[in-house]
């Protein structure tokens, strides 16, 4: 019987495990969800933004079972009870007597009832016969006991803000771009600035002159302008960068001596030229020959890395619509021949025009002119990108920065139903938006904002309870 209680409770079992598993779960991403949205109003006040984690979850889950049977045994025969009473007995006497009155006749019958009642106040005896069958009554219990214990890490160790408050790395960056986010939104939200720089003199402007910049600041109306007519026109990617050598030594001074005649490359020495590090100006190697050591250099190699670039978008409709303040400069001739379409500001203008591959136009004695430009793109922190999205609800909200003519992002107040998450700060209550044309968008960056936190947040970087002996 216990085996039969153990049996129905061990399958109860793994529907309790099921569903704490996924009610923790959703206890965990309800909680994530509300910090996110209370630090990007607290970014939006200016106020610290503070994060924190459940760290481990301990839960425990008790069996418990119990079966019993008690009996009821009934036998034969005379069954005597002994016990007190206190009222009166009333016995009934019934005599029935059978006469002859004749050889052959009929037997005649008289009955006679007597009534007799007597007062007991002590003891009665009575007996009574019994007579059944056995009775079993089994009883059987069980019970789960579940208990929880969980442990909340509030992160704000050094290491854990230095991750968060350094710029994004170029690798980082491009995963983002192939996440399949609207590739507008990526340079929104991890662009701080862009700069162009001539790469050699040219229009009596010397090399490194700064000829074109865009800044994504919210709380600068004309900035923010411009920058977003810089998104609709220019597409953020990455690139590779092949890899390069510069000229170090000749190899003739690894293979002479002091005394000016040829020694033997040691090896310790032929170690070092392992392609990485450090390569030979010439790919055929080192020859037998010692005098053409003179004109073999040691190399320093810079390894091939991936790089942001920026690309002129197929597509220029958007951003040279009137109220952007650009045009359309179709068939514009290159030096090289090739013709192009780029965005050409309606009023005259010192700033250069980008218009892809490293080159730029500038305009040198009132013509424009190609010249090769180097480009910086400054990133946002993680951090940053609170603060981004903070600012451009305090500051903008929509009127600058649009795409496909809604709110980059947004949030309510008042908390719809239908709100994708919720949260009480300073006595309001707040709502993500979810509607048809921006609810995806908003769903998106929220959830991009928890993913590069969530990569800076490590097992090592979690405080721990350190005891501290105390005078009583």
């Amino acid at each position: 019987m216990v085996c039969l209680v153990l049996l129905l409770q061990g399958c109860a079992f793994p529907t309790q495990v099921q569903r704490f598993g996924v009610e923790y779960n959703a206890a965990l991403g309800e909680m994530n969800n509300v910090q996110t949205l209370i630090n990007i109003l607290r970014a939006r006040d200016g106020m610290p933004t503070q994060f924190s984690s459940v760290s481990q979850f301990r839960g425990n889950i008790n069996l418990t079972a119990s079966a019993s049977v008690n009996g009821q045994l009934r036998g034969e025969g005379l069954t005597s009870v002994i016990g007190a009473t206190g009222s009166d007995t009333t016995v009934t006497t019934n005599s029935t007597t059978t006469a002859l009155s004749a050889l052959g006749a009929q037997p005649s019958t008289s009955i006679v009832n007597s009534v007799v009642t007597t007062p007991v106040r002590g003891t009665s005896s009575s007996s009574t016969i019994a007579e059944g069958v056995d009775l079993y009554t089994p009883q059987i219990s069980g019970q789960i006991v579940s208990g929880t214990a969980f442990d909340v890490a509030v992160f704000d160790t050094q290491k854990f803000y230095q991750g968060i408050t350094t710029a994004l790395p170029c690798p980082t960056v491009e995963t983002l771009l192939r996440l399949g986010m609207d590739n507008r939104v990526i340079e929104f939200l991890s662009i701080v600035q862009v700069e162009f720089r001539l790469k050699e003199a040219a229009g009596g402007r010397p090399a490194g002159m700064r000829i074109l910049r865009y800044v994504n600041n919210p709380a600068d109306a004309e900035a923010s302008k411009k920058f977003a007519t810089f998104v609709e026109c220019y597409g953020l990617d990455a690139g590779m960068i092949e890899s390069s050598a510069s000229n170090i030594v000749a190899v003739s001074r690894l293979t002479r001596g002091t005394d000016g005649k040829t020694i033997p490359l040691a090896i310790d020495k032929v170690t070092v030229i392992d392609g990485e590090k450090f390569g030979l100006s010439n790919k055929t190697g080192i020859g037998d020959d010692p005098t053409g050591d003179a004109s073999l250099f040691l190399t320093k190699v810079s390894p091939e890395k991936r790089v942001p670039r920026i690309f002129l978008r197929p597509d220029l409709k958007e951003c040279t619509v009137p109220a952007r303040g650009y045009t359309l400069e179709k068939d514009f001739l290159l030096s090289s021949g090739a013709k192009i379409d780029f965005p050409r500001p309606a009023a005259a203008s010192a700033d250069a025009i980008y218009i892809g591959n490293g080159l730029a136009l500038l305009s040198i004695q009132g013509n424009l002119t190609e010249v090769p430009v180097t480009m910086d793109i400054s990133f946002r922190s993680p951090e940053g990108l609170y603060r981004y999205i903070g600012a451009y609800l305090q500051f903008d909200g929509g009127k600058n920065v649009k795409l496909d003519g809604e709110p980059l992002f947004e949030i309510a107040e008042g908390a719809p139903k239908d709100a994708l998450a919720q949260a009480s700060y300073r006595g309001k209550r707040y709502g993500l938006v979810n509607t048809p044309k921006t609810g995806i968008r908003n769903a998106q960056i929220f959830t991009l904002l928890q993913q590069l936190i969530n990569l800076h947040k490590e097992a090592a970087d979690r405080p721990t309870a350190i005891p501290v002996r105390a005078i009583p």
